[in-house]
């Protein structure tokens, strides 16, 4: 099962490329179910993964994802394998390990953590900018050869953490998220 949260488009795009090699479904999370006001109850079919897909928000989790994992009802959840996949302009901080937190609070077993640089979209801070088109064109041809190879590492099991952690990843990730999750 592939859980998905995407704000502008390019953790859909990568989510549906996932889904193109594992197959399964593709739960979007938007609307009651991602605010948890749906009463939905997801059930991660026997013998399949849980993968979270989402945009990196401020080198952390979206606190929308954040809220999703603490709070949602996902039958089958502790005998599955957990991945991220998330999606950045340029990197991602030590998001994956506020991610790894979020799944072992639930009992839930995190595995590998993956990202994949996709056009930059964000624009509300001084210095931040989207991507010329040819730097974002090049971005976007490269993600199929990443996803591809972030299925081999899931199906030999892998566990750590292949992710662009740029610079200053722990101030980012432990100093300027805090001011931008609310």
């Amino acid at each position: 099962m592939i859980v998905c949260f995407s704000g502008t488009g390019n953790s859909r795009m990568v989510a549906l490329e996932l889904q193109r090699h594992l197959g399964g479904d593709v739960v979007q999370l938007a609307g009651g179910l991602l605010l948890n006001t749906s009463g939905t109850v997801l059930e991660v079919p026997q013998g399949e993964d849980v993968v979270w897909v989402f945009p990196v928000y401020s080198w952390g989790v979206p606190p929308v994802v954040a809220r999703f994992i603490r709070r949602s009802k996902i039958k089958g959840a502790h005998q599955c394998r957990h991945f991220m996949v998330c999606t950045c302009g340029d990197d991602i901080g030590r998001a994956d390990d506020r991610w790894r937190k979020l799944i072992g609070r639930r009992g839930w077993s995190p595995r590998g953590a993956f990202s994949v640089i996709m056009p930059n979209t964000y624009v509300c801070m001084k210095g931040f900018d989207v991507d010329s088109p040819g730097l974002g064109a090049s971005k976007l041809a490269a993600m199929p050869a990443r996803v591809a190879g972030i299925i081999g590492a899931m199906k030999r099991g892998f566990s750590g953490s292949d992710v662009t952690r740029g610079s200053y990843s722990w101030l980012k990730t432990a100093v300027v998220y805090p001011f931008f999750k609310y």
